[in-house]
This record gives C-alpha cells, structure tokens and sequence, in this order.
C-alpha cells in the first residue's frame, strides 16, 4: 500500500476527487460520511455520498462516530463476522471476493461470511461467492433487502461488516426515499463497503 497526500485545487470536491482519481486509479475508496442532521431535520450534503455515486468503485463507508473494525491504537483489525447482501439480480462473486481480500489482508482467517439471501437475489452455488469456503459460509433466509432488513440482520449477528453487492446508483436502494446507501448506514450504524457489480 502507498500513501500520500493530496491537495485538490478545485472549487467542487466531487468533480476534484473524481479527476484526481482519474490520474490516480484506485481500487477502492475509504469515505467518512458525516450523518447527523441538521435544525430541521434534514440530512447534511454529503461529498462522500456524491463521490460514491459517481465514482463507480468499491467504497468502504466509515460514517463519524461509528466504531470502525481496525483498532486505532493497535491497528489489529476485528472482522469476524461479514453480512453479504445483495440487490434483487445482481451476482454477489465481485463483492464477496473483494471481502475476502480484505479479511486476508488484515489477518482475519476465521472470519465467517453471512449471505444474506431474499426472493431472487438468492445464491446459487459457492462459486458464487469467490473465494469463501463454504464451510466458513452461513446462509440467511430474509423477507426483503431493505435497509431496516438489512440493519435487523446485521445486528442479529453482530456484524462487524456489511458488505453490499450493487448494481450502481441505478440500484434498488437508491429507490428509497432519500439516499439508500444513507439510509442503510443510518439503519445499521456500521461500517458499510458497497461493491458495484461490473
């Protein structure tokens, strides 16, 4: 990993992001949304939520004042447990192969992948899900993938990470009323890594 820093002169931050990105491909970003509402209630423009839209890359979302999964003093990463979900037609082989090199990257070799599966969105088959053995795969029969669904599945297991398989910004969640990607994180209140399909 190389790290560095970066001033962008620009008057828009997405548009700065996204041509600095152009420069300097990725293969995923790290974003920290800032959640919290305003006076009257209204969400408060999010840069990271704009950037994830556009940007069409894998983005690890890690909202203000949620607790991540890597212990800031230490640097030891805690990922014992990943819910998979995934929106109604999209393959989960691309976001379950990006988790799993991202529990092998930290050293997490007993974490346990959750599936979570719900009408056709449901899947197949262990190729499906890359590089997870299916002995540390548990499949999990849900009603629905919205994001209360999503959030009381998460928090039934203890879920140290979600990972969701999209399609993009055209994608079911971003249906919902408001921001989907938003709206899950609020739902759940842990760290979140949306995966486009292609």
């Amino acid at each position: 990993m190389r790290v560095t820093k970066a001033e962008l002169q620009h008057r828009e931050p997405v548009d700065g992001v996204l041509r600095f990105l152009a420069d300097n491909p990725c293969d995923f970003m790290v974003l920290a949304p800032d959640l919290r509402r305003d006076r009257s209630g209204r969400s408060r423009h999010s840069v990271s939520l704009a950037l994830a839209r556009r940007a069409h890359l894998p983005c690890l979302f890690l909202p203000v004042g949620v607790r991540g999964f890597v212990d800031g003093a230490t640097g030891t990463a805690d990922l014992g447990r990943i819910l998979l979900a995934t929106e109604n037609g999209v393959s989960s082989e691309r976001a379950a192969s990006t988790a799993w090199r991202i529990a092998d990257r930290f050293g997490c070799n007993a974490a346990m992948l959750h599936l979570l599966e719900h009408g056709a969105a449901k899947v197949a088959d262990a190729s499906s899900v890359g590089a997870w053995p299916e002995s540390r795969t548990i499949r999990i029969q849900a009603p629905d993938a919205s994001s209360e669904g999503i959030g009381a599945q998460a928090a039934a297991i203890g879920a140290d990470l979600i990972v969701l398989a999209t399609r993009g910004h055209n994608g079911v969640l971003d249906q919902l009323r408001g921001d989907g990607i938003e709206q899950l994180l609020q739902a759940t209140g842990r760290p979140l890594l949306t995966v486009p399909s292609n």
